[in-house]
């Protein structure tokens, strides 16, 4: 049967850790996309494929003893020489945003152990494989290791991040290949979060692109690589099936991505007619041809059974090698001077480019944490570790890869470490790295913030972010009530695909008995495929873990309907009010919440502003005074008097109280009626307050509610 060739951009797929069936494979869509552009470079592969049928066909004939290490049935029916092996310079790109797609060296080095135990038929499943197939099944002779010389002849481990919103993946952005070295002197692997959706990992057929053209690439998801960390046995053969490709294998079945669907082949004598089996392991599959059995334990297929490339198979991927048809690099990449090149013939050893990260960088006071190696470009074969204010416990000391710290005191401090191999010591050292929080909440009382006085970051409010990310900020250009709100200025300056957290300060709310959490928000899309994302999270463990709380996305998210071409500035009435119910936090005496922001990864949206967040028991009710936020303190931080002004619309009592932090009350106004309209008191007037941090406690008829001042 002749066979159509086609672009292969396969996406090896099963069923993910998700428990849910990923769709057919994206190569029907990328070959549609590219070759549509691109007729000539479908009648040059079409032209290929024949010279690659036609080379087939006489090594068949030979017996593939001329380019092809030998099968078990070969080598036991005679005893010619097996062929040259092979060893291919290996980099993995790992784009990421420090989460989980940010896989460990180990699981990259797992990887690399299953596709050489894979393609040098080392597996032990081969036990597996039926007696029909076991005898052509065979030793590819290719070995891949990884480059310990980069392109600019540096000192490498052949593992590269790159931090990188990009890592959520779409086919056909060619400027997204940024990171490729010389697909001429190294196979790269881009290993990224998700592709399309729900693709699981693609590449082009030899000969698609010019020599050296940055998509010459191998891109795999980061749960499909290694069986450990993030990765998984059943999916670990992916690397396995798209470096077939790589080297100008089809799949079984032929020219679609739809296997059990229409019989094909794929240009090779001695792998079967086969419609292909999709996460089904069938091996008496005998539909296209009776009785002959379909090869389905083959590692182009989908079945998630393989065990095998035929003997016709490898000598197609070694015609690859050897030969000018579809190489595009690919001699070269296996030649002597390039294995020198890339530090494959004499690995160096490097000095690592020290890093860590810790479980959480918020943490409770007495709490264990602990601290991780992440350095690059090396594996260190010692540690050091130097943690100011902490103490090593658990067992574990400063010279353990991973060490459990805690402090006994509240603080922001910093941590230094030094990774060290035979070729040298790399070190790093950063301020302002672990938050100590007390596990005693600030406020105990109803809780209100309008942003009229309170500084974006300051004494309540922290704010985290992705490197190069717009923080929160506070503005005085829109505001559901008074003249501020807090916004991120995600039209003009933040990057697609970056995230900004606001987070509070603590709260006790365990003698509430409703807990409810309100605030207001206004935002509209600048385009109607815009997919920015607000997320609100709390947290009972100081900061460790977070679980969502509410979220909207996408045109959910609009206050306003329709799309804004210009930057979103909202008017009052354009604040939508929404009620979080907390409940789940009830009795809770140490909780913080989180403001989060997701910009688009595809493409920048625009403004979203927050403002009048209150915090209350809706069991004991709640004014409009307090829910509107219609008191002010200022200035604040102050080097004097604080101004307490209040706007009432209807007759209030109030009882006005000042606490350091020790909890002593330091100033007290008795208890007196507020009249309809402003009323202006001064704190500070009566008692000096010293430089420090003071809680002022209002008691607004049976309400109470809290604010921070500070004094300089």
């Amino acid at each position: 049967m002749k066979r159509i060739l086609f672009l292969s951009a396969c996406t090896w797929f099963a069923i993910n850790t998700y428990g849910q069936n990923a769709k057919p494979c994206i190569t029907h869509e990328v070959m549609e996309n590219y070759l549509s552009h691109h007729p000539e470079i479908k009648q040059k592969l079409q032209a290929q494929d024949a010279v690659l049928e036609a080379q087939d066909k006489k090594a068949a004939a030979d017996g593939y003893q001329s380019r092809t290490l030998l099968s078990d049935g070969q080598r036991s029916s005679n005893n010619q020489t097996q062929a040259t092996t092979y060893t291919i310079p290996i980099v993995f790109h790992i784009l990421h945003e420090g989460g989980p797609e940010n896989i460990s060296d180990a699981q990259v080095l797992d990887a690399v152990r299953i596709l050489n135990r894979d393609w040098r038929k080392l597996n032990p499943d081969t036990t597996n494989t039926i007696p029909v197939f076991k005898s052509i099944a065979s030793d590819v002779g290719v070995n891949f290791q990884l480059a310990t010389t980069d392109p600019s002849g540096n000192c490498t481990d052949g593992i590269v991040r790159h931090y990188d919103p990009h890592t959520v993946w779409t086919s056909g952005n060619w400027s997204w290949y940024a990171y490729t070295w010389d697909p001429t002197k190294y196979l790269n692997v881009y290993v990224v979060k998700s592709i399309n959706g729900t693709a699981a990992g693609y590449t082009y057929l030899p000969g698609t692109f010019s020599s050296g053209f940055a998509a010459d690439v191998v891109v795999i998801l980061s749960t499909y690589i290694g069986s450990i960390g993030t990765g998984q046995a059943y999916s670990s053969r992916a690397l396995t099936h798209e470096c077939g490709h790589w080297l100008n294998l089809q799949h079984p079945w032929g020219n679609t991505n739809s296997p059990g669907v229409a019989c094909g082949n794929d240009g090779v004598s001695d792998t079967p007619i086969t419609e292909g089996s999709n996460l089904v392991c069938n091996t008496a599959l005998s539909f296209c041809n009776p009785p002959i059995i379909e090869n389905v334990q083959n590692y182009m297929d989908y079945s998630y059974c393989s065990t095998m490339f035929s003997a016709g198979q490898v000598s197609r991927m070694r015609t690859t090698i050897i030969s000018n048809t579809g190489n595009v690099g690919r001699t070269n990449v296996v030649s002597a001077s390039n294995l020198i090149a890339t530090g494959v013939t004499s690995p160096q050893i490097c000095i690592p480019v020290a890093n860590f990260h810790a479980t959480t960088r918020n943490v409770c006071v007495n709490t264990a944490v602990m601290l991780s190696d992440s350095s690059y470009n090396a594996h260190p074969t010692s540690w050091n570790w130097n943690c100011p204010g902490a103490t090593f416990v658990n067992g574990t000391s400063a010279t353990d890869s991973m060490p459990q710290v805690s402090y006994a005191s509240i603080g922001v401090y910093a941590i230094s470490y030094s990774a060290t191999t035979s070729a040298g010591t790399g070190t790093i050292s950063k301020t302002s790295y672990m938050n100590v929080l007390s596990s005693t909440a600030v406020y105990n009382t109803n809780w209100v913030e309008g942003f009229e006085t309170s500084a974006v970051p300051g004494v309540d409010w922290s704010v985290y972010h992705s490197p190069g990310v717009v923080d929160w900020s506070v503005t005085s250009s829109a505001a559901a009530l008074g003249a501020k709100s807090v916004f991120i200025d995600n039209f003009g300056s933040n990057s697609p695909g970056n995230n900004s957290i606001l987070q509070s300060t603590s709260f006790d709310i365990s003698t509430f008995s409703s807990p409810v959490l309100t605030f207001q928000m206004a935002y509209q899309q600048q385009a109607t495929t815009n997919n920015d994302i607000f997320q609100i999270s709390s947290s009972a463990n100081c900061g460790q873990t977070w679980q969502s709380r509410w979220s909207r996305s996408g045109s959910g998210l609009s206050t306003v309907s329709g799309t804004n071409p210009s930057p979103f500035v909202p008017t009052p009435s354009q604040f939508n009010t929404y009620t979080v119910n907390i409940n789940g936090l009830f009795g809770d005496a140490d909780v913080r919440f989180r403001f989060e922001f997701f910009a688009d990864p595809l493409g920048q949206g625009n403004n979203i502003y927050l403002d009048n967040i209150n915090l209350f028991d809706a069991s004991a009710g709640i004014n409009s005074f307090g829910a509107n936020n219609n008191f002010n303190l200022y200035p604040n931080p102050t080097s004097g008097n604080v101004n307490l002004d209040f706007n009432t619309t209807e007759k209030t009592t109030i009882a006005v109280t000042v606490n350091d932090l020790l909890g002593r009350t330091v100033e007290t106004m008795p208890q007196q009626d507020l009249q309809i309209g402003k009323t202006s008191l001064m704190i500070g007037e009566k008692q000096q307050l010293l430089p420090g941090v003071y809680f002022v406690n209002i008691t607004l008829d049976n309400q109470k509610f809290s604010r921070k001042i500070v004094v300089q």
